[in-house]
């Protein structure tokens, strides 16, 4: 069994991913790593909740300082700018610390939410940009020993060439008899509280960060 059993907002929304984004269209449906029947999840309903999960946690443990634009940004009008602090207590490979870590290492200022969302995407590897952003959560959770992973030899069809262990993963697995749901139940609790404060006590915020994730550059791809 894995040493830390602590799983992150957008962590929890994955393994939980058919109470937070039912799928409808089998051709953009994400085979959630997980036993049994419910193993399948709107793979762009899901990287969104996940982004959205992921930048609000920040905002509450003080890691994102958010606020109102004095003027309007060449940038799609953004009403918000963002920064980000030095520190951080997030697992390093989880979609929480890269929300931080990419941006601080791109931007020294306050910058907009189109920009804070782009810097955070990887370069499109596969077909649709949502399902690398589902990837790269599991990706965290197998660093930690919290997923299987079934490997794969690099091909030609795999861009950008790298040699991480993200590259080489065929298909993420769930840890044999790992009861998820048990484990996972209390961060699902929190998540769900998180989310809906966040809509109900900054709703301009709130639909400021839905459109600049689903605006963002990359999500054009």
């Amino acid at each position: 069994m894995p040493e830390q059993e602590i799983f992150t907002p957008s962590e929890a929304i994955l393994l939980n991913g058919f109470l937070f984004a039912g799928y409808i269209d089998p051709l953009h449906a994400f085979a959630l790593p997980l036993p049994g029947l419910q193993r399948f999840a709107d793979e762009k309903k899901l990287a969104v909740a996940m982004i959205t999960a992921a930048f609000f946690a920040n905002i509450n443990k003080g890691f994102i300082n958010v606020k109102k634009s004095e003027h309007k940004s060449v940038l799609q009008d953004d009403p918000f700018l963002v920064s980000f602090s030095d520190k951080s207590d997030w697992p390093k490979d989880s979609l929480e610390y890269k929300l931080l870590f990419n941006n601080r290492s791109q931007s020294q200022s306050d910058i907009s939410l189109y920009q804070t969302f782009n810097n955070i995407f990887p370069r499109p590897v596969y077909d649709s940009p949502w399902r690398d952003i589902d990837w790269d959560v599991c990706n965290g959770l197998y660093q930690r020993g919290l997923l299987n992973a079934e490997t794969i030899e690099l091909s030609d069809w795999v861009k950008p060439l790298k040699h991480g262990n993200r590259y080489r993963v065929g298909k993420y697995m769930p840890l044999e008899g790992y009861p998820y749901s048990e484990k996972t139940r209390r961060f699902v609790t929190s998540t769900k509280t998180l989310l809906a404060n966040a809509e109900s006590e900054s709703p301009d915020l709130w639909t400021a960060v839905r459109a600049r994730i689903t605006d963002s550059k990359l999500m054009k791809h």
